[in-house]
């Protein structure tokens, strides 16, 4: 199988990724975190969308094999989503870079990032496709 078949499989599985992250969020804020929902919402989905962004530049990568700059730039784009998640994924890190600063600015962040990814998963797959 080639690297192209193999990022169009993993660009179809990255577009259903949220609907699972979704209900396994759901499950988790429903039945073992009672505090600090707020928080832990706003925190969940924006180190998803930082790792869905560090995959998204994976399959970038695998789908430009051939293309050294692209591959590059695919290499540079997931190492900085990678390092972003990893600096975001301890709760009480985001809260203090982010949540407290302004509670609406980051649920701004956190939609915008979502639609930012919607719109270039969404582009990239129809690219890759044809």
């Amino acid at each position: 199988m080639n690297t192209r078949k193999i990022s169009l499989i993993m660009l179809k599985l990255l577009h259903i990724a949220p609907v699972i992250g979704a209900a396994v969020f759901t499950i988790l804020f429903t039945c073992v975190f009672h505090s600090r929902i707020e928080e832990r919402i706003l925190h969940s989905a924006t180190t998803f969308l930082l790792w869905m962004f560090a995959s998204l530049f994976y399959i970038m990568i695998l789908a430009n094999f051939k293309n050294a700059k692209k591959v590059m730039l695919g290499a540079a784009g997931m190492l900085v989503f990678i390092a972003l998640a990893v600096l975001m994924t301890p709760l009480d890190r985001y809260v203090t870079l982010v949540f407290a600063k302004s509670h609406i600015a980051a649920y701004v962040l956190a939609l915008i990032m979502g639609a930012v990814f919607l719109l270039i998963s969404t582009i990239w797959r129809k690219k890759v496709e044809g």
